[in-house]
C-alpha cells in the first residue's frame, strides 16, 4: 500500500508539475489496456495526467531497456490470459532483468506493476480474499516488491475497469509520490547495454587480435638487435653497429693524411751549420804559447 500523502506536500504537487507524463507499459495490444488508459486520464483530473501506451517487445523483454527521456512514470501491465502469472522469480518469467534495470533508470517510486485479467471468481473484490492472494504473490514473486513502489490485482483493462475503489486510491497516491521523487542522476557517459550486448562477439575478437598483434611486435622487439648508425669523424665512412656503443674520439681510427712537402717546407738540419773563418773563434791555447803556435 503506498503511504498517505500530507496535504501540504499534495498542495504543493499541485501547484509546482506541470503535465504529468504517465507510460502504460505492456507487451499485448492497446486495445487489452485502452479502457484503464482512457479512465486513468478522467479519474483524475487535479492531477493533469498524460497518459500513454508504451509498447513492450513481446519477445525477449529482459534485454529490452526503456529511456529516461521517453518514460517518466512507469504502469507496468501484464495480462494473466496473454503471459501467464509469472512476473520475477518463476519459471519462464518475464521481467527478472527488466524490473530492476526499469527500477534503476526511473527509481523505484515510479515504477508500479499492475497485473490484470483475473476472473471475478478470483474474489479479489473482498479485501480479506485480495490480501491473502497479495501475500502469496509476495511470497512467490518477491523481486516484483522489492524492484517496485506499488503492486496491485485486478480483472479486465479493455472495457469497463474491474478495479476496486481502494486500488484507484492506492493508484493516485503513487502517482503524486512519484511525481514528487526525483529520477535518479545520471552518469556523465553511460553506454547502453544493447550496443555490447549485439556486438560482443566482434568486440571480442578485435581485442583478441589486438592481444595477438601486441605479442608479436613485443617478441620480435626483444629477439631483433637495433641497429644503430655511429656518426664518424670529417673524411671517415660512417660504420652501423647491431649494438648501442659510445665511441669516444680516441677509439675512432683516421687514415694517415698525407701532405705534400717542398724543400721550403723542410727544416734546417740542425747538426750541419756552416762556418767561415771569421765564425772561427782564436785558439787560446795559441794565443798564450806563441812558441807552439810557431813550431
Amino acid at each position: 500500500m503506498a503511504g498517505v500523502m500530507s496535504r501540504q506536500n499534495y498542495e504543493s504537487f499541485q501547484s509546482d508539475t506541470k503535465p504529468l507524463k504517465v507510460s502504460v507499459c505492456t507487451s499485448a495490444n492497446a486495445i487489452n489496456v485502452q479502457g484503464f488508459i482512457d479512465q486513468l486520464a478522467s479519474k483524475f483530473p487535479d492531477l493533469d495526467l498524460d497518459v500513454q501506451y508504451y509498447e513492450l517487445p513481446y519477445n525477449d523483454i529482459d534485454h529490452f531497456e526503456i529511456k529516461g527521456s521517453d518514460v517518466n512514470i512507469m504502469i507496468l501491465c501484464h495480462s494473466i490470459n496473454n503471459r501467464r502469472f509469472a512476473i520475477t522469480d518463476v519459471l519462464d518469467a518475464l521481467y527478472d532483468k527488466f524490473l530492476p534495470n526499469s527500477a534503476k533508470i526511473l527509481g523505484k517510486a515510479r515504477v508500479c506493476v499492475l497485473v490484470h485479467d483475473f476472473p471475478s471468481s478470483k474474489g479479489l473484490d473482498t479485501p480479506d480474499k485480495y490480501r491473502a492472494e497479495m501475500e502469496n504473490f509476495e511470497s512467490m514473486q518477491g523481486t516484483t516488491f522489492k524492484q517496485s513502489s506499488l503492486v496491485m490485482m485486478c480483472g479486465k483493462l479493455d472495457g469497463p475497469v474491474e478495479m476496486q475503489e481502494t486500488n484507484w486510491e492506492d493508484l493516485k497516491k503513487f502517482l503524486v509520490k512519484a511525481a514528487m521523487t526525483p529520477m535518479p542522476s545520471k552518469p556523465c557517459f553511460q553506454p547502453p547495454l544493447d550496443f555490447f550486448r549485439k556486438r560482443w562477439p566482434a568486440i571480442i575478437v578485435v581485442l583478441a587480435i589486438a592481444a595477438v598483434v601486441g605479442g608479436l611486435a613485443v617478441g620480435l622487439g626483444k629477439s631483433s638487435p637495433s641497429a644503430t648508425t655511429t656518426p664518424s669523424l670529417p673524411g671517415s665512412t660512417p660504420t652501423t653497429a647491431t649494438t648501442p656503443t659510445t665511441i669516444s674520439p680516441k677509439e675512432t681510427t683516421q687514415p694517415p693524411t698525407t701532405v705534400p712537402t717542398t724543400e721550403t717546407d723542410t727544416p734546417p738540419n740542425p747538426t750541419t751549420v756552416p762556418t767561415t773563418e771569421t765564425d772561427t773563434p782564436p785558439n787560446p791555447t795559441a794565443a798564450n804559447n806563441p812558441s807552439r803556435a810557431r813550431g
